[in-house]
């Protein structure tokens, strides 16, 4: 692979190590949105790395993957060149802003993952999604759940703010919360229809249950956590004891090499006395 730069490295990881708790989640998510996809043609609009496109050009969907970072589109274009030539006629990558992109054609299924926490004017955004979106056409989402400190998010996404969002716009038939992210799928709202798919205690339910199970992974992880510290404290204790013993066989040996020396001049002198020379400056001395 060449060395192109890229920040969402979600194929990598998608790719990764299995035994991976992060790894795992993440092709949950990915698996789960390419299930939910309905019809033959495809809009990722903000493809990354171009997991999506690519495991769903493998099943004969024909998919468009756009995203505004150059950097990802060359990646998503070198990987779909190691591709069989069957998924090379059903998938294509461009750079381009959704926003500004003239698109000729509406599409059976639009994917819109962890692209809406980082646009500014959401109404607007969704505006043109319906737009493009074909009249029986499935619209999914995935946002991170909850605080996310990532230098370009612009919103903090719980299930009611997402839900309503999306729900002047489009029926909402799917609600998937993930460990770190929440998955919408929806199709477009017919005007003269106005109730809606869930009610507010069904709402309030689901992301009470999403809220217990963050809550209860952060608490095993501050758990983990604590115990390991323990574990490394008492292992630097340990060391410190052991440090503690070094140093007084240290001294030991020091004053042992003191009394050596000691003895060694005192045999010296003797000896000096008993030759009648002096052998306090010899140069190869018995000691």
């Amino acid at each position: 692979m060449a060395s192109t730069i890229v920040t969402d490295k979600v194929y990598d990881i998608y790719m990764g190590d299995s035994s991976s708790a992060f790894t795992q989640k993440t092709r949950e998510r990915i698996n789960w949105i390419c299930s939910q996809v309905s019809g033959t043609t495809v809009l990722d609009v903000g493809c990354s790395q171009g997991i999506v496109p690519l495991l769903l050009g493998r099943s004969g969907k024909t998919v468009l993957g756009i995203d505004i970072l150059p950097g990802s589109i060359s990646y998503a274009e070198e990987l779909l060149q190691k591709e069989d030539s069957s998924v090379k006629k059903c998938v294509s990558f461009r750079c381009a802003d959704f926003l500004t992109l003239e698109l000729n054609q509406k599409y059976d299924s639009i994917i819109l993952t962890e692209v809406l926490e980082h646009i500014l004017f959401v109404d607007t955004f969704l505006q043109k999604i319906l737009s493009v979106l074909a009249k029986k056409g499935t619209l999914i989402v995935t946002v991170p759940f909850g605080i996310n400190d990532y230098w370009d998010h612009k919103r903090t996404y719980y299930l009611g703010n997402l839900y309503f969002s999306l729900s002047p716009l489009f029926l909402i038939r799917e609600i998937k919360l993930f460990d770190s992210w929440i998955g919408i799928v929806c199709s477009r709202r017919k005007k003269w229809r106005v109730k809606k798919t869930h009610t507010p205690s069904e709402l309030l339910e689901i992301e009470e249950t999403a809220f217990y199970r963050r809550e209860r992974s952060l608490i095993d992880d501050k758990n983990k956590w604590k115990n390991a510290f323990h574990d490394q404290k008492d292992k630097l204790l340990s060391l410190q004891e052991q440090i503690g013993i070094l140093k007084q066989k240290n001294e030991q040996l020091q004053n042992d090499v003191r009394r050596w020396r000691e003895s060694s001049n005192s045999y010296k002198e003797k000896l000096s006395q008993s030759s009648g020379k002096d052998i306090s400056n010899n140069t190869n001395p018995i000691f």
